[in-house]
């Protein structure tokens, strides 16, 4: 038979020495990741308040964090796997759950911490997955305890660009040096649904584009066809993509997209020339929004439900129409033309964007004392 574990209350206060530090914590707090783990199966078989634990005190920081219900996040790979070591050790499920969605890689001299879903996008095999996966997430895989952080010796903007695809963003080669050492890369990481694009197109298939602010767009230079809008510049002929920066927009419940100016823009080389006040925003277009630091990346579906969710305003112009509002920071827009009218029309593929005018004033920044 065995022994009747002990009753403790929430607010009962434990003491626990960890390499020379001492910690105080509730048994509320310990119980909140369990309700069994290190902590609780000692103390329940125990009527001693305090511990002595040789382990790292700088870790168990972040672990107590974690167990008042704080976000926790390590400030590099080494401590994302030194707490991840410790969570096994200390028994703690839901941490250990957490922990084990990311990875910290260290790429050349920048270090990247991306979640493992992301490198399936490529398929199920590849470097990050399989036996170096298991290594990183098992607990204690060698006689030191420690299970070594990912260092690899690449490029780490090269990788950059391979992250972004797997995230869903095109990739922009700039030329062909640049294709070969996307090649090689994506070779050596075996992504080969990656690999295999990059060698079956050319260079200009992947990126022939010349990005444009409006002030700079020289309508002269524009050679309009029976197919896409090409831009001549250096004696070459590419796609333009201009950049809108700083323009409010209206979201109508007819389903249009209008400058809040309700005009269109004069182009500055050329004032016979207009972009459209009406946007068209791509399907695929990416969304991202900057909030406490950190960039959120929608879906342009996920942005329209926002909008009809969202506080609206009768139109002026249309009946039984409401209106939403939304501010660009800075969009990246393909163009076509109508030559008969001189007349630009942009279709958004990727934008900055804040959610009211609250948000917008905020960003606004002061004169600085002289």
């Amino acid at each position: 038979m065995q022994p009747q574990q002990q009753q403790i209350s929430l607010d009962t206060v434990f003491t626990i020495l960890i390499g020379g530090r001492t910690f105080y914590i509730s048994w509320k707090s310990l119980i909140s990741d369990g309700p069994t783990n290190f902590f609780t199966r000692y103390f329940q078989k125990t009527k001693a308040h305090l511990i002595h634990i040789d382990r790292s005190p700088e870790i168990f920081e972040l672990v107590v964090r974690h167990l008042r219900g704080y976000p926790v996040v390590a400030k590099d790979e080494f401590q994302h796997q030194d707490l991840l070591n410790d969570s096994y050790y200390y028994g703690l499920k839901q941490l250990i759950k957490h922990l084990k969605q990311f990875v910290y890689v260290q790429v050349g001299n920048t270090t990247f911490r991306l979640k493992w879903d992301l490198f399936h996008k490529d398929g199920p095999h590849n470097y990050f997955t399989g036996p170096l996966k298991h290594a990183l997430l098992a607990p204690h895989t060698n006689d030191s305890g420690q299970s070594p952080p990912i260092i690899i010796e690449r490029d780490p903007e090269t990788f950059k660009d391979m992250i972004r695809h797997l995230q869903g963003y095109q990739i922009h080669v700039r030329d062909e040096q640049h294709r070969l050492q996307l090649i090689s890369d994506a070779q050596f990481y075996l992504f080969k649904k990656l690999r295999d694009k990059l060698t079956t197109a050319t260079t200009e298939q992947f990126y022939s584009e010349i990005v444009l602010r409006i002030e700079d767009i020289r309508p002269s230079q524009f050679q309009l066809g029976q197919g896409p809008i090409e831009y001549l510049c250096d004696k070459k002929l590419l796609h333009p993509i201009i950049q809108l920066e700083y323009v409010n927009v209206c979201y109508h419940s007819t389903g249009v997209f209008l400058l809040e100016s309700n005009q269109d823009i004069k182009l500055a080389k050329d004032p016979h020339w207009t972009i459209s006040n009406q946007l068209r925003i791509d399907k695929d277009c990416a969304i991202i929004i900057e909030e406490n630091r950190s960039e959120i990346h929608r879906r342009l579906s996920t942005h329209l439900h926002t909008l009809e969710a969202g506080p609206r305003t009768d139109c002026s112009l249309h009946p039984n129409c409401r209106i939403a509002w939304f501010g660009i920071e800075k969009a990246l827009a393909s163009v076509s033309s109508n030559a008969n009218d001189k007349k630009l029309y942009l279709s958004v593929e990727k934008m900055q964007i804040v959610h009211s005018r609250i948000q917008a004033n905020m960003k606004r920044g002061f004169l600085i004392d002289s």
